[in-house]
């Protein structure tokens, strides 16, 4: 499948493979240098910074505190997380501005 536009594409492509794709290897497809921010979905097992989703009405448990690399929990209901930031899941404009505060903090 391919998505265009006039300032952007994508090509979603088969993989021949029935082992799951590595994330450096995905990410070393990318032009890095035109890059600021590489937003990544699954890759559970991969350890690099993440905010963790978590909808409590849907019975699964935290991955907070036992995975380190997250640095603030999106939630939709009020839930425990410590000294850890709680983000409203549905409110992205929130979420982008902590994620553009965490960047600049990165790289001060």
């Amino acid at each position: 499948m391919l998505v265009a536009s006039s300032r952007r594409w994508a090509l979603v492509t088969e993989a021949d493979s029935k082992d799951e794709p590595q994330l450096d290897d995905l990410i070393g497809r990318l032009d890095l240098e035109k890059v600021d921010l590489v937003l990544v979905e699954g890759f559970k097992h991969v350890p690099f910074t993440r905010i963790e989703l978590h909808r409590p009405a849907l019975g699964h448990p935290l991955l907070y505190p036992e995975d380190r690399n997250i640095i603030a929990i999106a939630t939709d209901a009020p839930i425990d997380t410590g000294a850890l930031p709680l983000l409203d899941l549905n409110d992205a404009v929130a979420i982008t501005g902590f994620v553009l505060s965490w960047l600049d903090k990165q790289q001060a």
